[in-house]
């Protein structure tokens, strides 16, 4: 189901104050307090930025941004916790042939990214139909096909190598 989501006014963290990457209370408050203000704005997810002012991650995961035929999402060092979907995501890009790119994001490029989906093991992959006050395209043929493939993996559909399924009885 596309969700809409807004950019913050709360700040992740910084590495030289508490690192990001470690999951502690305090990095959790700053992330609680993005969703209460996004409830109140009328979001379902929230981004939050950096000391630099560039794309952390989601709330609850990370951020994929489709642009001129790439997928791209922010490295760990820019405060997004390292997750284990968004690197099934480049691995499964890859496979594709889709160019997979981790760099800065800066917050005007969410704006005018011809795709954006949050991705997180909670989350899976959810599209984006709205950022701020902008729409944005929820089909497209790149991260569409991207989901498919995912969602093929996980559920035992189409075996991946990326997803390395275990059967539970």
């Amino acid at each position: 189901e596309p969700t809409t989501i807004g950019v913050s006014t709360w700040q992740r963290s910084s590495d030289v104050s508490l690192p990001p990457r470690i999951k502690t209370s305090p990095n959790y408050e700053v992330a609680r307090m993005a969703r209460i203000e996004g409830r109140k704005n009328g979001y379902s997810e929230m981004i939050l930025l950096n000391q630099w002012g560039r794309v952390a991650e989601a709330t609850g995961s990370g951020v994929l941004m489709v642009r001129n035929g790439q997928v791209i999402t922010t490295p760990a060092t820019e405060g997004r916790l390292e997750s284990i979907t968004v690197e099934i995501v480049g691995q499964i890009c890859r496979s594709l042939g889709i160019d997979y790119i981790e760099r800065p994001i800066d917050r005007t490029e969410l704006y005018i990214a011809d795709e954006l989906c949050l991705a997180g093991t909670l989350a899976e992959l959810v599209p984006v139909q709205r950022i701020d006050e902008y729409e944005m395209p929820v089909e497209s043929p790149i991260l569409s096909q991207v989901r498919d493939c995912f969602f093929d993996a996980v559920r035992g559909v189409q075996p991946h190598p990326a997803v390395d399924l275990s059967i539970v009885r």
